[in-house]
């Protein structure tokens, strides 16, 4: 291998190793703060947070995303980035854990159409769960609206019986709703 080649897999292997992993643990309803910094460059650079980050080095499934200056996507008013962005602090702010939450987490930035992973921190959430059981396992019976239809899904046949269209419903309690008023 020629030293050139070597320093070019070299600086590439730089790019897919995590600078840091930590973990960390919090309650349900907790807020948790994952800190992440940026010291490079701010031209053409965008910084995502992703949920259950995989090996792959890209920003699908981002949480949020900010351009260096400013926070430009949220998937939630419950993932914030409080910091100062514009002097490099990604750090991801969430409000109100729920156990969903539980997860890896990983603060990527890609400049010049590469990607890095700056921060990979593992969060595990304690505390009871928000349920107990899952309900689509206990519901006997679906309705679907087809075709302005509501149908209800028969058990023994499989075959969709109709129970009543969404016009004759809508036509009963629109006017009960207006006597009410």
């Amino acid at each position: 291998m020629h030293p050139p080649c070597l320093w070019i897999s070299i600086f590439t292997l730089s790019f897919l190793v995590p600078s840091q992993e930590t973990h960390m643990t919090a309650s349900l309803g907790d807020i948790v703060n994952i800190p992440c910094s940026y010291n490079g460059t701010k031209e053409s650079t965008f910084i995502c947070w992703i949920q259950d980050c995989t090996s792959e080095l890209n920003c699908n499934n981002m949480i949020i995303l900010s351009n260096g200056q400013k926070v430009i996507f949220s998937q939630s008013d419950r993932y914030q980035l409080l910091g100062t962005i514009e002097q490099g602090d990604m750090s991801l702010t969430i409000n109100g854990l729920i156990s969903n939450d539980a997860g890896t987490f990983c603060c990527r930035v890609q400049s010049n159409k590469s990607f890095r992973d700056l921060q990979k921190t593992h969060l595990d959430i304690k505390g009871k769960p928000e349920y107990d059981y899952d309900v689509t396992d206990r519901i006997p019976e679906r309705n679907q609206i087809y075709n302005n239809q509501f149908l209800k899904m028969s058990q023994v046949n499989g075959s969709p019986q109709k129970a009543g269209t969404f016009n004759s419903i809508c036509t009963v309690i629109v006017p009960l709703l207006m006597r009410l008023q």
